[in-house]
């Protein structure tokens, strides 16, 4: 099975046999139970999920109630595309479960990113959680009072065992969930809870900080690592995503103690994968003729760059705040900056050699700030798109910012695109529409293991490079993809072939997972019925 949209995605074929059950892998006789470790991270393998080592549920039996907290928008973020597939997927396993879900978290009136429901949703808001808190300390007590409110709201309600899923992973929600659980149960309500924390990186424990505020008793540090810590109340769990399988056994140096880890999927539902899948439908010459409609009124400098004839278009696709100094000491290193200023440089520099190979002009797509630095290192023959005649051998251009409806016009645009690391939703996406990327490590030092999550691309044959690669090697890499259509081919069915081996395994399906943590065990779930049958399908 392909995704080049012959067939809509189905797991049924992956997970059952030919007499229609799922076959387990056998049990060995030195068979034993998964505990969880109060002095250091437990890591699962996708196996222990498929011959149950590892419980399903509270004993056996399901939650009372489901909760999804938008973590991401509490730590400043906003609603993202990740966050409203993490949810949509949620509310299916608690309507296969027959269980009552809500959301808590900022106030959520909607966005262009949820424009359409295919993108996903959010379930019946239970309680608020402020997003504006200025201060690490301020953030902490909000989301503590308003989880204090939630949990004391369901144990009125008679809730005695909860999954939570949270998107973002801060400390916040944790922290604030395990002061929630301990009044409630000091107030006689006696409740369990497991709390599943998704994310494509790990929580920052390069130099972990456990001072707590003086005045409100709140840590000063986002990611305090005691927040982390399973008690007798709260099993914390940690959900490492990407498109692509990778060695779980390094979270055992990264993870913090007390937790159960696991690898996973991206969140996304049916109805999102079969949406990207059909941007493989419209052509690159199609792509770049809509773009320019869409862009030549507001944008265009981005249509001219589209226009340039027998231009090589390629996106760099990162987020505006990894080029922002100004991230420095809120969630970025500066050995993590510092990293992606050097790839920066070393992509363009790779690009120049390119345009020599393909004697061609390059158009490169990034956002503002990456722009606006390599603008200030007026490095011969590379220039932004203006009013005036361009010569240069790399011209930049601003991206627009695209809403989901014409994002994958974007990525069919191009001819390769750059991605900073297989973490980013964004890199799996690209996959599902069809389109031969090259994955540039950045920032490959510190908390977000970069490195080691993306190796496994490189050993696998995919076109992956950490900032230190010669340019002339890059530019070769570049150049076959742009020159070679059968090489362009063949990285598109090769990632096909990863993305599909992990969001199609039961052991790695984030829904699977998460369903077998909160009481459908593996084998029977995810199937056609749950998570993996559209509500828009005919």
């Amino acid at each position: 099975m392909k995704l080049a949209g012959k067939e809509d995605i189905s797991i049924t074929p992956q997970l059952i046999g030919q007499k229609g059950e799922l076959i387990p892998k056998p049990v060995p006789q030195n068979f034993e139970y998964i505990t969880l470790s109060k002095d250091k991270p437990t890591v699962i393998r996708p196996s222990d999920f498929r011959i149950g080592r590892v419980e399903s549920g509270f004993s056996g039996e399901p939650p009372d109630v489901f909760l999804y907290i938008n973590a991401s928008s509490v730590a400043g973020d906003g609603p993202t595309t990740q966050a409203l597939q993490a949810s949509e997927g949620l509310k299916r396993i608690a309507q296969y479960l027959g269980k009552p879900i809500y959301y808590v978290g900022p106030d959520y009136n909607g966005s262009d990113i949820a424009e359409s429901d295919w993108t996903g949703s959010l379930p019946d808001q239970l309680t608020s959680i402020p997003s504006n808190s200025a201060s690490i300390q301020e953030k902490y007590d909000d989301v503590t009072n308003g989880l204090i409110e939630t949990v004391n709201i369901l144990g009125q309600k008679g809730v005695k065992k909860i999954i939570a899923v949270s998107t973002g992973y801060t400390g916040f929600v944790p922290y604030g969930f395990k002061e929630a659980l301990v009044i409630a149960n000091k107030n006689g309500f006696n409740i369990n809870a497991k709390l599943i924390i998704q994310d494509s990186s790990l929580p920052d424990t390069d130099k972990p900080s456990e001072i707590l505020d003086k005045i409100n008793g709140h840590p000063i540090d986002r990611f305090y690592p005691k927040s982390y810590e399973s008690d007798e109340n709260l099993e914390v769990w940690l959900i490492t995503n990407n498109w692509l399988d990778f060695n779980i056994k390094w979270v055992r140096n990264r993870a913090p103690k007390g937790t159960l880890s696991a690898s996973s999927s991206f969140p996304f539902t049916p109805e999102y994968i079969r949406r990207w899948q059909q941007w493989r439908q419209v052509s690159k010459e199609e792509a770049r003729e809509k773009l320019i409609a869409l862009t030549a009124s507001k944008n265009p400098q981005f249509a001219q760059g589209l226009l340039t004839e027998d231009a090589v278009f390629i996106p760099l696709i990162a987020s505006s705040g990894y080029f922002n100094p100004d991230s420095i000491g809120k969630w970025m290193t500066e050995d993590q900056f510092n990293d992606v200023i050097t790839g920066s440089r070393t992509l363009v520099n790779s690009l120049l050699l390119t345009s020599d190979k393909v004697k061609r002009p390059i158009i490169l797509s990034g956002v503002e700030n990456f722009v606006n630095y390599i603008n200030s290192l007026r490095i011969p023959y590379v220039e932004e798109l203006g009013d005036h005649k361009n010569s240069g051998k790399v011209l930049l251009v601003r991206a627009p910012r695209f809403p989901q409806s014409e994002y994958g016009l974007y990525h069919r645009a191009a001819d390769v695109s750059i991605h900073r690391t297989t973490q980013a939703n964004t890199s799996a996406e690209g996959v599902i529409a069809g389109v031969p990327q090259i994955i540039l490590t950045m920032p490959g030092n510190g908390y977000m293991d970069t490195q080691k999550m993306d190796k496994g691309a490189y050993i696998r044959g995919l076109r992956q490079y950490e900032v230190g690669v010669s340019p002339e090697k890059l530019a070769d890499r570049i150049t076959g993809i742009i020159n070679d259509p059968g090489e362009s081919a063949s990285l598109v069915d090769l990632a096909d072939t990863y993305f599909l081996q992990e969001h199609m395994n039961p052991g790695t399906n984030f829904f699977s997972v998460v369903g077998h943590i909160s009481g459908i065990p593996i084998p029977g779930f995810p199937n056609e019925n749950t998570v993996f049958k559209s509500n828009h399908s005919k």
